[in-house]
Parts: C-alpha cells; structure tokens; sequence
C-alpha cells in the first residue's frame, strides 16, 4: 500500500497548516490520511488549519464574497505554507515506521507555527463576518474533530472532564487504528473497519457533548455549504476533507 506517498501528495496540496489532534481521518479510499488530526497529541488541534486550504475553493470564496484584493493577500500565504510543507516531509518515504511516527510529530508542531502564521494573515484580511463564516464551514468540514481546537471548547463551555473525555476517546481511537495497520492487511481491508471505528468515536464524542452544547455546535456552523468535491484540488480524492464530503464530519 503506498500509503506514504499518498499522505505525502494529501498534505501537499490541500496546504493544511496544522494537524495535531489524536484523531485518525480517512484519506483517499478510505484509509487513514492527513485531515483534523494525523500527528496525534490529543488536544490542542486548531481549527485554523483549515483555513488555508478552504479559502482557496472557489464555492467558499464565492460564499464568503471575497474581494480581488483579499485573495491576492491570502494567496503568498498559502504558498509559503505549502513550500514550507514540501520541504518538512523531504525524505519520508525513506525512514521506518517509527522514525515515520517521530517524524510526524516533529512536523505537527511545526506545521502548528504555519498554522498560526496563516491564522494572523487570515485576521488581518478577512472582515469579521466573513472571518466567522469561515469558522463555520471549517466545523462544517471538520466534523467532531474540530471539538480537539481550544476555541471551539471555550465556545461550547466544555468542562475539564468533558475536553480529557473526548482526548481519551481520540487516542483509543488512534491506538485500535494502530493496531490495525501493524497486523497488516490492504486498504480494501482495512477501510471499512477504520470507517467502523471513527463512526463510533464520533458517536462517542458527541455523547459527551449536552443538548445544550450540541445545539450550539450546530449553530456555529451556520447555514450548510455544499461544496463539489472536485473544488478540493482533488486532494480528497472523490470525497472531501474529511473523508465524509464537504460539510460532512
């Protein structure tokens, strides 16, 4: 399975800037691949991350309404973030499984300074409407996952309790997808079953969640953005990010 090079080619040219939640996405076909959290470290992930790449979607653009002007300032962002990207995976197909692990831990906090680089461009350009717009088609996209960025916990209010839950259920999550990978197999195989796992850890993390909060995450998200999947640069394969479409978690 060349498994590496897709995550490699995935990264690449979606120009995510952070991932650093312990969350398992499926990438193309269904195996496990760059999204809300492949470099595991359980909270802390930022929902900014995904700025970067979905302001260059032609539909969110258009929803958002975004000037000539304001994507030309955007746009050597997103550059420097992507060449910066090229560069921290250099050599990765060449290491072991776990000098790859150790690797890609290096890279989520690093990526995590591109990530707030982006952010601070993404501040200063963006109106504060459209600024909060973008905030909800990126949880639209994220799904459950975006529960690992602090902000979104703070929004929602969560409880101590409630935020080591949902890192406890992300890393059990990441550790059975370990496991999976380690007694080998192909991704026809291992596919579903990663599908099977994540939908029970969303169902999970949303049980941790009240009714309140729920209703709350909904009402972040704002109206619902359906988005080509083709839009995506064609790094989700036929799925968006997030492996569920856009606007899907």
């Amino acid at each position: 399975m060349r498994f590496w090079t897709v995550l490699l080619s995935f990264v690449v040219a979606a120009a995510v800037a952070l991932c650093t939640s312990a969350w398992a996405q499926p990438g193309p076909g269904g195996g496990p691949g760059p999204g809300f959290g492949m470099f595991g470290g359980g909270s802390g992930a930022s929902l900014s991350m995904m700025y970067g790449p979905l302001l260059n979607v032609p539909a969110v653009q258009k929803d958002l309404d975004l000037l000539d002007d304001q994507k030309a300032e955007i746009k050597p962002a997103g550059e420097k973030a992507m060449a910066a990207m090229r560069e921290l995976f250099s050599g990765m197909r060449d290491l072991s499984q776990e000098e790859r692990r150790a690797k890609m831990e290096e890279i989520g906090k690093k990526m995590q300074a591109q990530a707030d680089e982006m952010k601070k461009t993404v501040e200063h350009t963006l109106l504060p409407s459209q600024l909060k717009r973008l905030k909800g088609i990126a949880l639209q996209v994220a799904g459950v996952r975006a529960l690992n960025d602090k902000e979104v916990q703070q929004d929602l209010k969560l409880s101590d309790d409630q935020t080591a839950k949902i890192k406890s259920i992300g890393e059990d999550s990441m550790k059975k997808i370990r496991e999976l990978f380690s007694e080998g197999g192909d991704r026809q195989t291992i596919g579903p079953k990663i599908q099977e796992l994540r939908k029970d850890s969303e169902k999970q993390v949303m049980d941790v969640l009240s009714d309140d909060q729920k209703a709350s995450l909904e009402k972040m998200k704002g109206d619902k953005l359906e988005i080509p999947p083709a839009e995506f640069g064609g790094f989700g394969g036929r799925r968006g990010p997030g492996g569920g479409g856009a606007g899907g978690g």
